[in-house]
């Protein structure tokens, strides 16, 4: 090496590497809040500390919608529910109906193919509403499969073949004049009514499909939350959420339709959970509806304590996490899906941290050619490491808020007391 350069590479080299260090600490200080207790913290792989700037400060803007909101009562949200009852999706389904917290005006529930047929989904719908005594809610009848592949049925383990441990199947009911069309009718709504919420618990068929038939609007929608995917190992199969596993590439679709995301993934909706004694509670003072459930409920929380010592109920998790924005820990994510046929099919890839984002999007062959640059001998002095991994970033935005943490309590605190007697 020509001695004239050396002082002035070692100095380069010096400041990357205090800049390296100090990204390291800022990206692993950002969203380490967010993971459960037993996975570690994002952005752990030191390849994955890229000079650029991290995001953090995540909840800044929840928490400024808070402050404004007590200025003035909640506006009435206009909300769609797409959905695949599911025992879950009935006791989320009972606390939107039966919580005063939040002015709803329900403009319809779709149903899907995910836990059960549509058949039984679309049923279970009806049967839930009946219960409620919310019989003038529209149901719509959604898709009968993913876009893809077969319907899967090992749900039936969790849910029963009917979704609701056979009490769907107690309650049959006439669907031969449930409308159809799925997607028309999200259109149409959606046209009729711009800035609604949508909530979507199940496989992401429907909204898929709409997305395809009427984009622009579609991108009308205020905000669409959805249950699914993982950061962390899935529940479907190591690495793939449910919802997301069903439908691959309804998820895909939806993620890059530009829409504005926020996604309940499975490291937040696994969290809040209940044990035997805080069921018998919940049974012993719920609302007539959540008696009806009560066998049901009883079978679903009896397989996933036998399965795991913990039990969960992720769509009331979502449906709170979706008004509630005091709730849980969010931060802007690049989420990719593996619709390949390959072990990893319906894996939710996703990227929190800028040195996760440029990973995902950049290929080895760039990043390595980058840093070459970045320690070219002479240094280019035209050369800019941070512009450069901006550009990376500006090719492939953040597509959605990422919840990734939610508090154990919530259930306790949310869902239970307004599903209570009155």
């Amino acid at each position: 090496m020509n001695n004239s350069h050396r002082p002035q590479f070692a100095l380069r080299r010096t400041s990357l590497l205090t800049m390296l260090l100090l990204l390291a600490l800022l990206a692993s200080s950002s969203g380490v809040s967010a993971q459960t207790p037993d996975v570690p913290p994002t952005g752990n792989n030191p390849i994955l500390f890229l000079p650029l700037l991290t995001t953090d400060g995540a909840n800044t803007t929840a928490e400024a919608e808070v402050d404004a909101s007590k200025a003035k009562p909640p506006a009435v949200v206009k909300l769609l529910i797409d959905t695949d009852p599911g025992v879950d999706d009935a006791v989320a389904l009972t606390w939107l109906f039966s919580q005063s917290r939040q002015p709803l005006q329900v403009l319809g529930i779709v149903s899907v193919a995910g836990n059960s047929s549509i058949a039984n989904t679309t049923n279970n719908a009806i049967t839930i509403l009946e219960k409620l005594g919310r019989q003038d809610v529209p149901v719509v009848m959604g898709a009968a499969a993913p876009l893809a592949q077969p319907l899967s049925k090992t749900s039936y383990f969790i849910h029963g073949p009917d979704g609701l441990w056979f009490l769907g199947l107690q309650n049959p009911h006439d669907l031969s004049n449930i409308p159809g069309n799925a997607p028309a009718f999200y259109c149409t709504t959606a046209a009729a009514n711009p800035g609604l919420r949508l909530l979507a618990l199940g496989p992401l068929t429907n909204i898929a499909q709409a997305v395809q038939q009427c984009p622009d609007t579609m991108r009308t929608v205020e905000q669409l939350v959805i249950l699914g995917g993982a950061k962390f190992g899935g529940n479907k199969t190591p690495v793939a959420e449910f919802n997301f596993w069903q439908d691959p590439e309804a998820a895909d679709i939806v993620l890059n339709a530009g829409l504005p995301i926020t996604l309940v993934l499975l490291d937040a909706f696994t969290q809040p959970t209940l044990d035997q004694k805080d069921l018998n509670k919940v049974l012993e003072k719920g609302n007539p509806t959540i008696q009806f459930l009560a066998p049901a409920l009883q079978q679903y929380v009896n397989v996933q304590l036998t399965n795991s010592g913990r039990a969960g109920i992720p769509d009331a998790v979502a449906a709170v996490l979706a008004f509630d924005t005091r709730e849980g820990t969010r931060q802007p994510a690049l989420v990719k899906m593996v619709v390949e046929p390959s072990l990893a099919r319906g894996q939710s890839v996703i990227g929190l941290t800028a040195g996760e984002r440029v990973a995902m999007i950049a290929s080895d062959s760039e990043l390595s050619a980058l840093a070459d640059r970045a320690f070219a001998v002479p240094p280019d002095p035209n050369f800019n490491i941070q512009w450069e991994l901006g550009g990376i970033l500006m090719r492939s935005p953040e597509n959605a808020q990422a919840v990734t943490s939610a508090p154990a309590t919530l259930l306790a605190r949310q869902v239970w007391p307004d599903i209570r007697a009155k």
